[in-house]
């Protein structure tokens, strides 16, 4: 069949899925195997034991036709296959696709979980680009490798130590960090080892493009590079709240597009839910508590939360028009030149499904609007509701604090702490999901009452951890 380009590109980045994005998909797919298989072929002519792995890339996980596992796989020939991820330190200096350190971490985590199809050797992206540290500080490269180390989902780092342009001794600071930290990635084993990380499920799925609806009442528009950040896991990690990327979790979070391959098992634990999501799920006969979503969007600047009275600003922030159902609790709300709208409700459906929605554009909105103290303890506070759980651990009011927590078998908990912000954090109250007795601290130091944890201080860009027990 005879295809004109603007009905290539008119197929691929609008409307529902159809043959020729499938198509275009397959062709792609195609292409990157055989070119995988003919790089084995001629290796495997003179050196079958070469191990060749393959750097993951953005487009790896969905517009490839592919991913980074089945090409790493094809490269590996009779060996055991090995990838290094896509994501590094350096993102989060140049701010690319508006990215914080910790959004590079999440992202690694989350790769690791999608490439776990089989035996396969994985390393991080510890890119400095550009050296010297003028570019690239050493600390945020320290951050990114304890961060890592923490998670446990891979078996090493390509860490970028040396400015490659320069003389060997023309930028140390990296080294003198790595060094410094010695210690460090020696304790982390001890604290974080043996146990399964722990916090809110967030639901993001590769190969969005496949199927995704462009536009839908919600989103007018898509950009294809931002499809493989996860929004949802980007709100969390500002608001210094755990999470996981597989298994239950505490409840769940699902923005967008995931909401279309969602598994509907998923609404049994409870789901914060955007308002694309909500859109979707209501779509696919899921009642989350909305009537009707009208057109276009009203703009507001203060948020309003109900249950406390506080107010939160937020430049141009856009909400929808929506139509609730009765029993549907209005959280937060804001005024408008049109009326007063809800920001935030939840909802309570007849086969005991519950869900909190927050009544934004996850994709284009404003992250000032996701990211203030007020969200993230809404969200801590609502858990109970969802799920009957509580967060392992959740602490507020301190900017780019990062956290990751891990659970033993046999009760014990630790947790990871990043100061990724150019203020101390000082008095960090850690609020845990339950009371302990005992406590070990590495980095900083605190104190322990029933279920608080409390640290001094952790300086700007610093990094401390905890066992509970």
């Amino acid at each position: 069949e005879k295809v004109t380009l603007e009905k290539m590109r008119e197929s691929i980045l609008s409307g529902k899925q159809n043959k020729y994005r499938d198509a275009f998909l397959r062709a792609n797919g195609d292409a990157f195997r055989s070119f995988a298989k003919a790089v084995r072929k001629k290796v495997d002519e003179k050196h079958p034991d070469v191990r060749i792995g393959a750097c993951a890339c953005m487009s790896s996980w969905d517009l490839d036709g592919t991913d980074a596992y089945e090409i790493a796989t094809i490269l590996a020939g009779k060996n055991r296959p090995f990838m290094r991820l896509i994501g590094a330190p350096y993102w989060a200096v140049r701010k690319n696709w508006d990215c914080s350190l910790q959004d590079v971490i999440q992202q690694a985590r989350l790769e690791c979980v999608w490439t776990k199809k089989g035996d396969i050797e994985i390393i991080s992206e510890g890119d400095t680009f550009p050296r010297p540290r003028s570019n690239c500080p050493a600390s945020y490269l320290e951050g990114f490798d304890t961060a890592m180390r923490v998670a446990g989902c891979t078996e090493g780092i390509l860490k970028y130590v040396f400015d490659y342009y320069a003389n060997a001794d023309y930028e140390e600071g990296y080294v003198r960090a790595h060094l410094k930290n010695e210690d460090v990635y020696k304790a982390l084993p001890d604290f974080f080892d043996g146990k399964t990380s722990c916090g809110i499920r967030v639901w993001e799925m590769q190969n969005k493009i496949s199927y995704m609806e462009m536009p839908t009442n919600v989103n007018d528009t898509v950009k294809i590079e931002y499809l493989f950040f996860s929004k949802a896991s980007r709100m969390l990690s500002h608001l210094a709240i755990p999470t996981v990327f597989e298994g239950e979790g505490v409840c769940g979070i699902c923005f967008d597009e995931n909401a279309r391959t969602l598994p509907l098992s998923a609404t049994e634990n409870g789901l914060i839910l955007d308002i694309a999501a909500a859109e979707i799920l209501t779509q696919r006969g899921i009642d989350v508590g909305l009537i009707s979503i009208g057109k276009g969007t009203k703009t507001g600047t203060i948020e309003h939360y109900l249950h406390n009275n506080n107010h939160t600003f937020t430049r141009n922030m856009t909400v929808y028009d929506l139509r609730l159902k009765k029993g549907a609790e209005i959280l937060s709300d804001t005024e408008t030149k049109f009326g007063t709208f809800p920001v935030s409700y939840r909802y309570e459906n007849e086969k005991g499904q519950r869900f909190l929605v927050l009544n934004f554009n996850t994709r284009d909105g404003d992250p000032h609007l996701q990211y203030h103290y007020e969200r993230g303890r809404q969200i801590a506070e609502n858990i109970p509701y969802l799920s009957g759980k509580k967060l392992p651990a959740f602490t507020s009011a301190h900017p780019h604090l990062y956290l990751q927590c891990k659970k033993s078998k046999d009760g014990k908990c630790a947790v990871g702490i990043w100061n990724f912000f150019a203020d101390e954090a000082e008095n960090v109250k850690i609020i845990l999901d339950r009371e302990y007795e005992n406590f070990r601290l590495l980095r900083c130091k605190g104190s322990l009452s029933k279920d608080t944890l409390t640290l001094e201080t952790i300086p700007p860009f610093g990094f401390a951890a905890v066992e509970l027990f």
